[in-house]
């Protein structure tokens, strides 16, 4: 969507190619075969938990979910999946890994590009300029007519600000600051809103509020509008979910429901 300032809120270039015509050259994601490891952890935790090792972990899981302070990513980055789903309906391209092939359609391979202008901290009028609140890129591959679960990308200099959800309010508004590489797999069809997207995302650059900003490299889960983080225990890794009054903590061995305030577990 282009504007006559030259600039762009969501711009989307791509490359097509159908078994008539010359192959383009189709990008390979990065570290693809990393990130297909960890979806496996986040479907099958590694790690083990009993009774006797559970309010350590638990005051540990807290303190790391505090430290990372990334309750806020999912939505922008949703929103940014929701633009891409517009981009491929108007396209007619398809936005679903899981959607069987038309056979009515010859094949179709396409390496589709979207790059998306941050919000801003401000409240403009008009379009964010993308010259102060940078850009979010993102790659995706639609190959013999099927778009590829592993999507990735590049935020340049990305200014965020996280306006509050339904009719809460926030004061002031808080602002958030990300620069770095970012991978996604998908889990479902590219959202129609943003409430709807199911992902796994990989992070490592720069990232914050506006006057805490440091380096970081982690991965979350976002399925079901819970928020998923990996976790360190003494055998592997245990799956911690973030709920608004709850933890959940899930190991190859139990699943725990905890009170985010008083830490009791059932």
């Amino acid at each position: 969507m282009s504007r006559p300032d030259g600039l762009c809120c969501a711009c989307l270039s791509l490359a097509i190619t159908t078994s008539c015509q010359d192959e383009v050259e189709i990008p390979t994601s990065p570290e693809a075969e990393e990130t297909d490891a960890i979806v496996l952890v986040y479907e099958t935790p590694t790690g083990s938990l009993d009774t006797a090792s559970l309010p350590q972990t638990l005051e540990d899981a807290r303190a790391r979910i505090e430290e990372l302070d990334i309750g806020w990513m999912p939505r922008p980055i949703s929103e940014t999946l929701t633009r891409l789903r517009q981009r491929f309906a108007a396209g007619g391209m398809p936005a679903d890994p899981a959607a069987p092939k038309d056979s009515d359609r010859a094949d179709m391979t396409a390496v589709i590009d979207l790059t998306h202008v941050c919000t801003g901290w401000d409240d403009p009028q008009g379009p964010p300029n993308m010259t102060e609140n940078g850009t979010l890129q993102l790659t995706a591959i639609v190959e013999k007519t099927r778009l590829q679960r592993q999507l990735w990308g590049t935020a340049s200099a990305c200014r965020w600000r996280l306006d509050p959800v339904e009719n809460t309010e926030v004061d002031p508004v808080p602002q958030a600051f990300v620069d770095g590489t970012l991978i996604l797999y998908l889990y479902g069809p590219l959202p129609q809103a943003w409430v709807d997207a199911d992902f796994l995302l990989r992070f490592t650059g720069q990232l914050g509020r506006q006057d805490q900003v440091r380096e970081r490299e982690f991965d979350f889960r976002f399925v079901d509008g819970v928020v998923e983080l990996r976790h360190p225990v003494a055998d592997g890794e245990i799956i911690v979910g973030i709920g608004l009054t709850t933890f959940t903590l899930r190991a190859s061995n139990a699943t725990y429901t905890c009170d985010r305030a008083t830490l009791s577990c059932s």
